[in-house]
C-alpha cells in the first residue's frame, strides 16, 4: 500500500466526535469525500462527513459519535491509500517528484532528493545536480515542465 500524507489531527470540535485536521493537501475534494477512507496508525476509517471551518478541515468518521471515541486520534498523522485518490493525468502529489530525474535548461542532470512544504502551500524541491545541492521553489518560472509518465522534470536554476 502506497500511503499519501494528508495532514495532522490537531484537536476536536464539539462533543459529537468531529475531528479538526490541519492539511495543506491540494486535492481535498477528492480525498475527503464522504465514503472515502483515511488511514491513521495503519487502521482504515470511513469518512461520514467533511466541511471546512476557518483554516481547518473538519471530519466525522463512521461509528465515532462522541469526543471520547475520537480523543485517541489527537496529534496523529492522517494518510490515504494512493489508489483511492484517483488523480487526473494532470494532477500529482509532491511525493511523486522524489527521486525524479532533473534536467536543467543548461543541460545538466540530477535528481530530486526531497520535497517539502515551506508554509502556505509553498513547496520547495531539494535537488542534487553534479553533487551540488540546490533548493528551488516548486513553481513557475523555476519548474519548466513535469513529465509524470517518465518521472522527470525540467528546471531553470538561478545563477
Amino acid at each position: 500500500m502506497d500511503k499519501i500524507y494528508l495532514g495532522k489531527i490537531t484537536s476536536f470540535h464539539g462533543l459529537k466526535g468531529e475531528i479538526r485536521l490541519i492539511s495543506n493537501f491540494p486535492y481535498k475534494e477528492k480525498c475527503f469525500a464522504v465514503g472515502k477512507h483515511i488511514i491513521i496508525d495503519d487502521n482504515s476509517y470511513t469518512i461520514a462527513s467533511y466541511r471546512k471551518h476557518q483554516k481547518y478541515d473538519m471530519l466525522k468518521l463512521v461509528g465515532y459519535d462522541s469526543i471520547e471515541s475520537v480523543y485517541f486520534f489527537k496529534n496523529k498523522k492522517v494518510y490515504q491509500d494512493r489508489d483511492e485518490l484517483h488523480l487526473d493525468n494532470n494532477q500529482f502529489v509532491m511525493e511523486d517528484l522524489i527521486k525524479a530525474k532533473v534536467y536543467t535548461t543548461d543541460n545538466e542532470e540530477g535528481v530530486v532528493v526531497e520535497c517539502f512544504d515551506a508554509g502556505n502551500h509553498n513547496y520547495v524541491l531539494r535537488l542534487n545536480i553534479n553533487n551540488k545541492e540546490y533548493l528551488i521553489p516548486a513553481q513557475e518560472p523555476f519548474v519548466k515542465e513535469i513529465d509524470r509518465a517518465n518521472k522527470c522534470i525540467k528546471v531553470e536554476l538561478i545563477k
